[in-house]
């Protein structure tokens, strides 16, 4: 299997419907937790962009979640503000100096990621003066899009609305300038090689997502550990960046949360808590017990 399976996913992890009897059966996603004396905290894996119909919200997750006091997702809800997110595309994903797509990439990938915007029915140049990471993730939303695969149904949206309900806050581990600023962070190279790989398996995103919605919600850590991580070292230094180095940040913040009296419920991408350097065995290395549902 090429990258996309594993690097797209790492954003956008995708998902079909999938029967509630059938979700039950396999068991539905993992949840882990570690605690002190006073102070539990519950760990799910999420997946960002999900149909309507996936039913995750297993007695086990939902039990702890309505046993939690706060929400801490990757983002708080704040920082999903059109306000916040224009000026930060302006600043990090946009071209400069008159360069366009047109400019940067080779002759042969933008015929194809000309075609591939007038398959989605969008002009061939309508990217031009985007950077090719962010022309890369269009690519990838839009297709997901048109397949009913949407923000709204995915697991933070399910458990935003939930916490808001209940009147709990909901807290960010990070800042969308820091997430945004990882991904312009990558050499233009291998930006080029990053849109290269979305544009190579475009046309396989449905079997990505089937593979996807069986092996998360069959709490299936081996199958995702292959999906997401076999193969990202065809752009180097993008697992570092987009994983290794934010779990460790997260074991200092889980680790400050663990001294504040409680139960809270963590949802972080699912890719960050499986294959190497992942949250849970840099927990568990920080020497912290940390249990499995």
């Amino acid at each position: 299997m090429k990258p996309l399976k594993k690097i797209a996913v790492l954003f956008f992890s995708f998902l079909l419907f999938i029967p509630t009897s059938q979700a039950q059966e396999q068991g539905g996603p993992k949840l882990w937790s570690l605690s002190d004396d006073d102070t539990t905290i519950y760990i799910m894996g999420t997946i960002h962009i999900l149909t309507k119909d996936v039913d995750w919200f297993r007695p086990g997750i939902k039990e702890a979640f309505e046993g939690s006091e706060a929400l801490i997702l990757e983002l708080g809800p704040e920082q999903e503000d059109p306000a916040i997110i224009q000026p930060l595309i302006v600043k990090y994903g946009l071209l400069k100096g008159g360069e366009t797509l047109k400019t940067l990439l080779s002759k042969e990938d933008y015929i194809r990621l000309s075609k591939a915007l007038t398959g989605l029915g969008t002009p061939g140049n309508a990217l031009d003066t985007l950077q090719p990471w962010l022309a890369a993730t269009f690519l990838t939303v839009q297709v997901a899009a048109n397949h009913g695969f949407l923000p709204q149904y995915g697991v933070e949206k399910i458990l935003e609305k939930s916490a808001k309900k209940r009147g709990i806050p909901i807290q960010g581990l990070e800042t969308a300038e820091y997430q945004i600023a990882i991904l312009a962070s990558l050499s233009p190279e291998n930006q080029n090689i990053y849109l290269s790989l979305t544009l190579d398996e475009l046309d396989l995103v449905e079997d990505i997502f089937i593979e996807m919605r069986d092996a998360w919600v069959a709490g299936d850590t081996e199958t995702l550990d292959a999906l997401i991580n076999q193969g990202t070292e065809e752009i180097p230094g993008f697992a570092e960046a987009i994983l290794y180095q934010r779990n460790r940040n997260w074991v200092g913040d889980l680790t400050e949360l663990l001294e504040v009296p409680g139960q809270y419920f963590v949802a972080v991408g699912t890719g960050h808590l499986v294959g190497a350097n992942n949250l849970i065995a840099l927990l568990r290395e920080a020497g912290f017990e940390v249990t499995v549902d």
